[in-house]
C-alpha cells in the first residue's frame, strides 16, 4: 500500500513538474524573441502577436514583417514566412508583396521558392497593389527572373496601375498623378518614375513628422532637459545641456527608431556637437 501511495505521489509530482515545464516553456517561447528595450514597442509587438494568434491578418503581417527586418525581435526567416503566408492567404495585399520580396531575395532560393514568390507577386498585383503592378510590369518588360519578355502584359499592368491615378504613402497620404496617362511620353514617364519614388520619399516625410510629434510629447511628459529647435529634412535638432548630451541622444534615438515597423529596420543615430554642421 505504501509503495502504491509512493508511486502515485511520484506520478503526481512528475505530472506537476511536466505541467510547470510546459507552462513556463510556452511563456518563454515568446519573450526571448523580443530584443527591443523600449517598453512601448515591446507592448506593441506583444499586442500584435496576440492578435496574430487569433487570426487577424494585419497583425500577422506586422509580426511577419518584424521577423524579416529584426525590428524589435530576433530575425527569423522561417517564422517570417509562416506569418506572412497566413496573412497573404487571407488576402492581405501588403503581406503578399512582402512575401514576394522575402522569397525572391532569399540567398540560394530554390526554384520552388521562386515560383512561390511569383505567385504572391501576381496575387498582390491582381489585388490592385500599384507597387506590385509596377514591379510585375518591370519583370515582363525586362524579361527578369526567367520570365520571357512580354511588352503587351507589361503595358496592361502599367495601365492598371495608372488607372488608379494616385499613389499613397505608408500612412495613406495621397499624391495624385494626372500626367501618368499623358500622351506625351516624356511627361508620362516622369509620372511613372514619380509613382515609384513618391511612396518612399513621402513615407520618409511622414515618419519624421511622427517622430517629431512623439519626441515632443515625450519631452513634455518627462520634463527632460532638451528642446527641439528645428527639423532639417530627415533630422531633428535639439538643444541640450552638454553633460546630458550622450544620455539624451541615446534616449531620443531609441524613441525615433520605435515609431514604426517597416520592411527594413528603422534606425536613428545621434550626432553631438556645438552646432548642426559639426554634428555630421
Amino acid at each position: 500500500m505504501k509503495n502504491r501511495r509512493r508511486g502515485l505521489w511520484a506520478a503526481g509530482l512528475c505530472f506537476f513538474l511536466l505541467a510547470v515545464l510546459i507552462n513556463t516553456g510556452c511563456a518563454a517561447s515568446r519573450a526571448p524573441d523580443i530584443t527591443t528595450t523600449n517598453k512601448q514597442k515591446r507592448s506593441e509587438i506583444m499586442k500584435a502577436y496576440d492578435q496574430a494568434l487569433k487570426g487577424e491578418a494585419e497583425a500577422q503581417k506586422f509580426i511577419g514583417t518584424a521577423y524579416v527586418t529584426g525590428n524589435g525581435v530576433t530575425r527569423n526567416t522561417a517564422r517570417a514566412r509562416t506569418w506572412l503566408e497566413r496573412a497573404a492567404k487571407q488576402g492581405n495585399t501588403a503581406a503578399q508583396y512582402n512575401l514576394y520580396v522575402l522569397l525572391a531575395k532569399e540567398p540560394g532560393a530554390s526554384p520552388a521558392d521562386a515560383a512561390e514568390a511569383a505567385k504572391w507577386l501576381r496575387a498582390a498585383a491582381e489585388s490592385n497593389s500599384m507597387l506590385a503592378q509596377f514591379r510585375l510590369a518591370e519583370i515582363y518588360r525586362r524579361g527578369e527572373s526567367g520570365t520571357p519578355r512580354d511588352m503587351k502584359k507589361a503595358a496592361v499592368l502599367y495601365e492598371a496601375a495608372a488607372a488608379q491615378g494616385y499613389v499613397e504613402t505608408l500612412y495613406g497620404r495621397r499624391l495624385y498623378l494626372p500626367e501618368i496617362n499623358a500622351k506625351n511620353a516624356q511627361r508620362r514617364q516622369y509620372a511613372e518614375r514619380t509613382a515609384i519614388n513618391a511612396p518612399l520619399q513621402g513615407t520618409a516625410a511622414d515618419l519624421i513628422k511622427k517622430a517629431m510629434i512623439e519626441v515632443d510629447a515625450w519631452l513634455h511628459e518627462t520634463g527632460e532637459p532638451a528642446r527641439m529647435i528645428m527639423q532639417v529634412h530627415d533630422e531633428l535638432v535639439f538643444e541640450v545641456p552638454r553633460e546630458e548630451a550622450q544620455r539624451l541622444g541615446k534616449l531620443i534615438s531609441e524613441r525615433m527608431g520605435a515609431i514604426a515597423q517597416l520592411d527594413v529596420p528603422l534606425l536613428a543615430e545621434a550626432g553631438i556637437a556645438d552646432n548642426w554642421q559639426l554634428a555630421h
